[in-house]
């Protein structure tokens, strides 16, 4: 008879925390992110589609 309230106890324990934990963790929204279109060829580093050069090694970007 104990040992069945103490597993009762335990599942019940195990599914408070559960739901508190799920609470806590941040839900993203769905969608796309945005993402730079474009990057430097010399180093890699994203770049603004407005830019010139790159603000990182100072590199002419090339195309628009």
């Amino acid at each position: 008879m104990a040992g069945i309230i103490l597993v009762m106890v335990f599942v019940w324990m195990a599914a408070t925390r559960r739901a508190r934990i799920n609470r806590q963790i941040p839900r993203h929204k769905k969608g796309r992110t945005k993402s730079p279109s474009r990057f430097c060829s010399n180093c890699g580093n994203p770049t603004g589609k407005d830019d010139r050069f790159c603000s990182k090694c100072g590199s002419v970007l090339k195309g628009k």
